[in-house]
């Protein structure tokens, strides 16, 4: 079934009266995207530079876990006026014996195809696989796979937060407001989220079942 939905999606694309014109879109947005992930490859291989030496930090890696958050926060910025919810047009399928359950999941699984939720693995990886490595050892991979799984539950967190305020003002404003707090509250020392940031990703170094409380995160998320 899922195979015959990516069929038809593919004709009416394929079939589209702005055929040419789309596919020369696509094309011109996939170079960007090749690029700017090229970018981030190239940040990810002298990220521990610009920490040690940039930032004189000797620990890159405990200093990074402290930065996470704070990445985290961008990365939901970036996928609020990014990230559009997934849409599929149905109403062929209606009067099918299709089960409304299962197209609601085809929209969710193929969402995850979107360019942004690869960034944290292109961007981490390198810097996982050098010098969390390096101290860690094979918890690396773990490391790694618990900020891709955080990073997949903020792209149906997003969703769930867009479909709530219909992509209005407020959503925007709110969300600034939560950031902006967490930020005051960093810099006036009301409670340092940077020291929780790098303990909780210090904790999952150390203890690696832990990733299996993201991943039961991300499922609960999901449905």
């Amino acid at each position: 079934m899922i195979t015959t939905l990516l069929s038809h999606g593919w004709k009416k694309f394929k079939r589209s009266v702005a055929f040419e014109k789309e596919l020369a879109t696509n094309i011109f947005l996939g170079l960007i995207a090749v690029m700017v992930f090229g970018y981030a490859i190239a940040l990810g291989f002298f990220l521990e530079k610009i920490i040690t030496n940039g930032f004189n930090q000797p620990d890159s890696v405990g200093f990074l876990n402290g930065l996470l958050f704070y990445y985290f926060g961008f990365e939901f910025m970036l996928r609020y006026f990014m990230q559009s919810t997934p849409a599929l047009d149905v109403q062929p399928y209606l009067h099918l014996p299709v089960s409304r359950r299962y197209l609601v999941h085809y929209m969710l699984i193929k969402s995850l195809l979107h360019l942004l939720n690869f960034l944290a693995l292109v961007l981490f990886a390198p810097f996982a696989f050098t010098a969390v490595a390096s101290q860690a050892g094979a918890s690396a991979g773990i490391w790694l796979l618990s900020i891709y799984l955080i990073s997949l539950c903020l792209h149906y967190v997003v969703l769930i937060f867009k479909k709530g305020l219909d992509d209005t003002i407020i959503g925007f404003l709110a969300l600034t407001g939560v950031l902006g707090v967490f930020a005051l509250a960093d810099y006036y020392n009301w409670f340092n989220v940077s020291k929780i940031s790098a303990a909780g990703f210090q904790f999952i170094l150390s203890n690696p079942l832990a990733v299996v409380g993201l991943l039961a995160l991300l499922l609960a998320i999901y449905y």
